[in-house]
């Protein structure tokens, strides 16, 4: 039952963190998204609703953490079974490609 009440817990904090991806401090969206890439496998299903804002941080090269954002979209994308679109993604991830 503890395993229950952890996961829980986690993911209410996962529901919170999303939140702070609309943050205008580029330093909070880059700590939002170091969490969400911890825990990406196992809530990516609550992270896809935030996906087209994920997708839109990955495509601004000018953000430092554009890279680790179109990780989260590639392994929610491979979640959905939408392998092109992961792929895709993916490919953009530089040093997070080889993580997976």
């Amino acid at each position: 039952m503890s395993a229950m009440v952890a996961s829980g817990h986690v993911a209410s904090n996962t529901a919170g963190l999303l939140a702070y991806l609309s943050e205008e401090s580029n330093a909070i969206k880059l700590l939002t998204l170091q969490k969400l890439y911890e825990v990406v496998d196992v809530f990516w299903a609550e992270i896809c609703a935030y996906l087209p804002l994920i997708e839109e941080i990955s495509e601004d090269l000018s953000f430092p953490g554009h890279e680790l954002a179109a990780a989260i979209a590639s392994k929610c994308f491979y979640h959905l079974g939408e392998l092109d679109e992961a792929l895709k993604i993916a490919l953009n991830s530089g040093k997070y490609l080889g993580k997976y």
